[in-house]
Formats: structure tokens, sequence, C-alpha cells
């Protein structure tokens, strides 16, 4: 379960900063 929720937050970690340069922000 500790795994998974480690995936997860990279998961999301990375998408925030693909979001952020799509964004140009």
């Amino acid at each position: 379960m500790t795994i998974l929720h480690h995936k997860f937050s990279r998961y999301y970690i990375t998408c925030n900063i693909v979001c952020l340069h799509a964004f140009g922000v």
C-alpha cells in the first residue's frame, strides 16, 4: 500500500510539472 501511494505521489508531481510547463507558468 505504501509503495502504491509513493508511485501515485510521484505520478502526481510529474503531472504537476508537465502541466506547469504546458501552461508556461
